[in-house]
């Protein structure tokens, strides 16, 4: 009974210590980046200096960037946003930039707006926002139900746990889930 209990505890400390490399390696080493249409539209949290020089130098795999962190009032969280509008500016890129908050429902009005810039910039697209999690889920949903007519079933994937979506216990990224039933709810597919 001893031996497997053991076996068991070992197993279980390896299986976290698998997903915390998985989660490590896909949230924090690759940025959250996704292909979710290929040549069309592409998902990430705030790409780092080198991970843009990587992509640039590849040939942009995106004519469109929409960072959903909005601008950033402080002074000392700027860098990020001036190197990413500088890089896009000087690659050609168009630059779209749409505050939300994860934590904040967006108005129907915002989702609308959202998705008329989605439908109108150049695409390929990349949508982010911070981590590639939340706001960035609810826009691909939004994108893929408005603008690819997918179901909202299968826009709504992209709000979830796999891009590091988690809107239960006390997270308050629920209402991007729930923006995006509202959203569902005032259009329904024809």
């Amino acid at each position: 009974m001893k031996f497997t209990r053991k076996r068991l505890s070992f197993a279980a400390i390896l299986l976290v210590l698998l997903l915390g490399w998985l989660w490590y390696d896909h949230f924090i080493e690759d940025g959250n980046f996704t292909i979710v249409t290929p040549h069309t539209l592409y998902r990430s949290g705030t790409l780092s200096h080198h991970e843009w020089k990587e992509i640039l130098r590849e040939n942009p795999p995106f004519r469109s960037v929409l960072n959903l962190r909005g601008k950033p009032h402080k002074a000392d969280d700027r860098e990020w946003y001036v190197r990413e509008e500088s890089l896009s500016e000087k690659s050609g890129i168009s630059f779209y930039t749409f505050g939300i908050s994860a934590n904040t429902k967006p108005t129907l009005a915002q989702m609308n707006e959202m998705v008329e810039i989605m439908r109108a910039a150049p695409k390929p697209l990349l949508i982010h926002c911070k981590s590639g999690s939340d706001r960035t889920g609810l826009a691909t949903a939004l994108y893929l139900y408005a603008i690819e007519g997918k179901t909202a079933e299968e826009a709504a994937r992209h709000l979830s746990i796999r891009f590091g979506h988690f809107p239960w216990l006390t997270s308050h990224t629920g209402a991007m889930d729930a923006a995006f039933a509202e959203y569902v709810a005032a259009h329904p597919q024809r």
